[in-house]
Parts: structure tokens; sequence; C-alpha cells
């Protein structure tokens, strides 16, 4: 299948992330003050990078249809992103969703030189991602659904297309090709973890696929981290934190997505509605972000020793 821009799998590891993951370093005139940099959110475009919409759509097959530039100008700063799973150009701002994982949301914010202080708004990719989870395949709920631009109760759009490049089921991941859904009973059963699976295996496979909605069938691709145990006691406390983690900050993002109408009400409880010394203002509430992604799909196979 022509594609002249290819979809490169990316190479990634499991990250707990309770905060926002950049790191700042002050120096000189933060010494002699008693003001702390600052996070806020906020859609003001003096402040944080703002782009096309709040949902990127990736229109096209060119090199150019997977970037995305800030439409505002921000100076003396740096451009940073969280969770893990965006890449964005530190000093211009440009996300780059050929080298991201899509189909969740992402603070991308602009960090003042001048003060330390950092303005964030969110983005999503829109695309899919995976539910991060722990399966026991002697459940019988053995069927992983895709998640649709960061909501996991957004129903995808008809007449889409999965696995286009076969790359997922010839490594025996068992992707549905019309509606995404992975079969991991399947999976295990064709020799996902080969023969002879070992206690902890672990593959990254890549699903490529085109949505029949905005993005009007440019080919997209999603990563997907799976694990392989014996039991659940097996599994490391760190990778079930982890998954713990990530189910609730989906269910977050979500319930938030739909009832838009609480966001004042839960302001008192959010830390980023907070008012700018700075600006007067009062930021508005942020839905969660989605945790970082790749998403991790833990495989416990009780039966087999």
């Amino acid at each position: 299948m022509p594609f002249t821009t290819r979809l490169r799998p990316l190479v990634v590891s499991a990250v707990l992330l309770s905060g926002c993951s950049k790191s700042l370093t002050h120096t000189g005139s933060d010494l002699f003050t008693n003001t702390q940099p600052t996070s806020i959110f906020t859609t003001d475009a003096s402040l944080s990078p703002s782009y096309s919409d709040s949902i990127l759509y990736v229109q096209g097959a060119g090199r150019s249809a997977y970037l995305f530039k800030p439409v505002n100008t921000l100076l003396n700063g740096t451009f940073v992103s969280w969770p893990k799973g965006l890449t964005i150009n530190p000093v211009t701002g440009e996300i780059d969703v050929l080298q991201s994982e899509p189909g969740a949301r992402y603070n991308v914010g602009f960090v003042s030189a001048a003060t330390g202080d950092t303005a964030y708004r969110q983005v999503i990719l829109a695309s899919i991602t995976y539910p991060d989870g722990i399966y026991d395949l002697s459940s019988g709920n053995t069927s992983l659904q895709p998640y649709f631009n960061a909501n996991a109760s957004a129903t995808g759009a008809a007449n889409s297309a999965f696995d286009q490049e076969g790359i997922a089921n010839s490594q025996n991941l068992v992707v549905n090709t019309q509606t995404g859904a992975i079969d991991l009973q399947a999976s295990v059963a064709q020799g996902l973890f080969g023969a002879q699976p070992q206690n902890g295996d672990s593959r990254d496979i890549s699903i490529y696929y085109r949505l029949n909605d905005q993005s009007n069938m440019s080919l997209l691709k999603t990563t997907v981290t799976v694990y392989y145990f014996n039991s659940v006691s097996d599994i490391p406390q760190s990778l079930v934190d982890a998954t713990v983690f990530s189910q609730y900050a989906f269910r977050q993002t979500s319930w938030q997505s739909a009832h838009p109408e609480m966001t004042e009400a839960t302001a008192t409880a959010t830390p980023a509605a907070t008012s700018s010394s700075k600006t007067g203002k009062t930021a508005p509430v942020p839905a969660p972000p989605a945790p970082a992604r790749p998403p991790q799909v833990i495989i416990v196979n009780s039966g087999h020793h």
C-alpha cells in the first residue's frame, strides 16, 4: 500500500505519572524573591500555545499532515507537554503526531523564561487508543475495545478500517479489521508470545488503521504494549499501580467530558483551577489528561503453567 510517510513504532516503557512530567530549573532572580513558579490552565492565547482546534485531526498523507504548529506567537520560553506520549518541539511548539501516541488528551504548555511560570491548555490527538487493564483469560472477558478521541464512551465511525498493513495480525495480535477490537484469547492461542509463553513476556505491536471521520481515512498508528503472566500474583506491583492509575484517569476524563456543566462545581477540588496573581483571572478547570501512552495490556493465563 503506497504511503510515502512511513509510521514508525515507538520504543516505550511503563511510566506512572502522578503529576506534571516536565522539570524546570530556576536560577538568578528566583533566589531573591518569595514568588514560586506557577502552573495555570488557560485558553488565553497570549499565555498558552493555541492550535487550530482542541481536537487535532490528521488530514492527508504527506508529512506535513502530521505536524501541528501553534497559531499564536509566544516568545522567550520553552514548550512542554505531559503526560508521556506526545512529541513537541520545545522551541517552536510544533506537535508531531507521527512520533506521538494518538487517541489521548495531553497538556501542552509554555514555560516563561522570565518567570518560570507555565501556562497550559489541552489538546486531543484524534484517533484511537486502548484501555490499560489486567485481563484474565479464564474470565471470558478477553475482547479489548478501542477508545475514540480520549473518550471511553465514544463510538467509532462506521466503515473504518483497522490493521491496514496487516502488521498486528501477522504478529498474532488478533485485531478485528472492522471494529478495531483485539481478541486477547485468540491472540495467545495463535502464538502472540510463541508456542511456550514465558512468565513476564511482553510485546510492543503497532496497529495501522484509517478512520472514517474528520481524519478523512488518513493512515494512523497506535502502539499497544502487551504483557503475559501466569497469575495475578506474578505481576509486579509497579505495573499493577500504573494500570490502576491509567484506568482511573480515563474514567475521569470520560466523565468530565460528558458533564461539562460540572466544571464550576468541581473547581475547588481541582488544583489547576486557581486564580493567577499575574493575570487576575480564574483559570477554568481542565479535564484530567490521559495516562502515559501507549496502553499497557496485561494478560493473565492462570490455566497455563
